[in-house]
This record gives structure tokens, sequence and C-alpha cells, in this order.
């Protein structure tokens, strides 16, 4: 009998603790408001991140012709350029708060900041665009991305029926995926599938610290990859890819990096070579957020001929509270890794390679980290 209720007091014990310890995060991370409707949207100019010429315009008015049909309520560009002369700003790559302040005085709820990250019109022709929506408050945030890399010769079918040889074709099909999948998410909320499942592209090497089970430790700002490639804007991309895969994963608020910008420039920080850990603990505190991912792209190149792309990036995150490095990765595929009959699963585009590879470096970082939900 006193047995069974010694047993019964350590049990209740437990429980007991498990639930103070529960309450003791929920107060420590309270519940992030539901975001608001978006009933007024800006989209910027597409930005090149392709390496080489692009025809960016071409591609923009497709885009908002492609909303435009879609019936999402768009800023005229009359009126968005004219506000962007006005003020000066000529940052179009992200949205910092000067610039927030500016489009949320023109009754804009969010941003369509869209990014082609590669561009090529010889046969087969291969065109990846993606777009990431940014809120107008005054610490802009990254609320949703998705994008589509294709080439002409993804989906070649019986007798090569499939294969797409005109690069106008490739751009309508691209454009016209990414503005139905943006239209879907305005409508209802929708994730949009952003470049799949890591699958075999995940991280050869890894460390992962348990303070990045934290659940109150939840915004996270992308600071610039260092470009070690021959291949202009490869850093970009990757950045990018970053962005876009930890706002899709639902565990972090993340900054925008149009408001990383803004603070690098206001205080004359230089990341040649690299971001230094001082210059990351020091960005940490002018953005206020409790991590902070870096990292290096040592190999980013586009598939050439018969060949498969290849990508090789590190990437680590410096938690703001200990100091200490939390996440370090070590990431290297090409696109046909693991692929060993007819070319099935190949990856025939390297912004497709490094999204799928960068998909598996947030997944291992979000580990079994509950997604932030919004209030009941």
């Amino acid at each position: 009998m006193t047995s069974s209720s010694s047993c019964s007091s350590r049990g209740l014990g437990r429980r007991a603790a498990v639930l103070i310890a529960a309450l003791a995060a929920c107060a420590h991370a309270p519940p992030r408001p539901p975001a608001p409707a978006v009933t007024k949207l800006a989209v910027f100019p597409v930005q090149n991140a392709t390496g080489g010429p692009a025809p960016i315009r071409a591609v923009s008015d497709a885009l908002d012709a492609a909303l435009e049909a879609r019936g999402v309520s768009v800023l005229p560009r009359r009126e968005l350029d004219a506000a962007l002369a006005e003020y000066r700003i000529r940052f179009t790559g992200g949205v910092d708060r000067q610039t927030a302040k500016v489009l949320r005085d023109l009754g804009v709820d969010a941003v369509l900041v869209p990014t082609l990250e590669q561009y090529a019109a010889d046969a087969p022709p291969k065109l990846a665009l993606t777009v990431r929506l940014i809120d107008t408050t005054e610490r802009p945030e990254v609320l949703w991305a998705d994008g589509l890399a294709r080439s002409g010769d993804d989906s070649p079918g019986l007798l090569a029926r499939g294969v797409v040889t005109d690069p106008g074709q490739l751009q309508q099909i691209v454009v016209s995926r990414v503005a139905e999948s943006v239209a879907r998410h305005l409508a209802s909320q929708s994730e949009g599938g952003f470049c799949g499942e890591a699958g075999r592209f995940k991280p050869r090497r890894k460390f992962r610290a348990p303070v990045l089970d934290d659940v109150g430790r939840r915004s996270i700002a992308v600071l610039p990859f260092s470009n070690h490639t021959s291949r202009r804007s490869a850093g970009d991309v990757v950045l990018g890819q970053f962005v876009a895969q930890l706002a899709r994963s639902g565990s972090f608020e993340v900054l925008d990096p149009g408001l990383v910008r803004e603070q690098l420039l206001s205080h004359r920080i230089v990341l040649e070579g690299g971001v230094s850990v001082d210059q990351a603990l020091a960005m940490l505190d002018l953005l206020g957020a409790d991590l902070v991912l870096s990292g290096y792209v040592e190999l980013y190149e586009a598939r050439s001929g018969a060949g498969a792309p290849r990508v090789e990036f590190t990437a680590y995150v410096l938690d703001r509270r200990t100091a200490e490095l939390v996440w370090s990765s070590s990431s290297n595929s090409s696109g046909d890794d693991g692929v060993w009959f007819f070319g099935a699963g190949r990856v025939y585009s390297a912004p497709a390679l490094s999204c799928r590879m960068v998909r598996g470096v947030v997944d291992a970082i979000v580990g079994h980290r509950p997604p932030i939900e919004p209030p009941g």
C-alpha cells in the first residue's frame, strides 16, 4: 500500500514537472499571430540571379499578366514605379523598413519578390523562377515562398514527345505555374511545393546542438553566403533558397534579406571573404534575431551537355543567447547521384538540385521541432 502510494506520487510529480515545463515553454514563446489577409500585393521586378543576361523585363511582364489573369489584386506597376522613384528606393531584391512603410501607406499588405535563378535559351532550354512573399510591417518577415525549376527535357516521354525546345514555351509553363501557386496561397494559405523532398540530397556531414529544440528561439536571419565559385550570384541563389525553405518549415520567423541588407549598409558592415563570427553576432544584436544562418558556396555548376549539375556548400547557425555554434553542415551532390536505370530521378538543373539540398539542411535543422501554430 505504501509502495503503491509512493509510486503514484512519483508519477504525479513527473507529470507535474512535464506540465510546468510545457507552460514555461509556452510563456517563453507566445504563439505567432496569424498572418493578415493580403488584399493588395506589390510585385517587384524580377531579380536576375542567373549569372548572365536574361529576359528580365519579359518575365516580369509575363508574371504580372499571369497574376492579373488569376484575379490577384496587384498595385499597378505605374504607381509602384512612381513611389519607388519618389522615395529613391533602388533596391528591389527585398523589403527594408523604409520600403515597407512607403508601400504600407499605399495600402499594400505584402510584397512579392520574384527571382530568376537560371535562364538558358539553348536547347534544351532551362528556367528557374522563385518568389517570396514579405509583409509590410515595421519588421518585414517572409510569409511564404515557392518556385519552379524546369529544363526542356525534364519529361521527354515516349519518343521524346514531351521535350520542350522553345524557351518562350518553357517560360510560359514556369510563369503560369508560379502565378497559380501565388494565387492559390493568397486564396487558401496553401504551402506550395517548392522543389519537393530532399530525398538522396541530404547533407554529407552535420552537427546539431540540442538548443535548436527550444521552441522559444524561433526568429532567424540569413546573412549573405560567400560565393567561392566562378558562377556569379551563386551565393544569392543559395541564400534565397534557405530563406524560402526556412519560411516553408513553419518553425521560424524569417527576417527578410532586405532588412538584413539595410542593417549591413547602415552600420557599414562589409562581408568580404565571408561572414566572421563577430560580424554574425553583431548582426544578431542589430536585428534582434535569435539565430543567424550563413555559409559558403564552393561549387555551383550547371549541367553541360549530357552532364549533370553539381553543387557544394556549407552552412552554419549561431545562437544569440549562448554565442555558440548550434548547427554546421556540408552538402555536396550531383544531379545524377543515386541514378542507375535510364536516368530515372535525375535532376537536370543546378537550382533544382541546390533547392533539394537546402531542403535537406533545413529539415535537419528543424528536426522534431513543432511548427509555430497560430492561436486557436
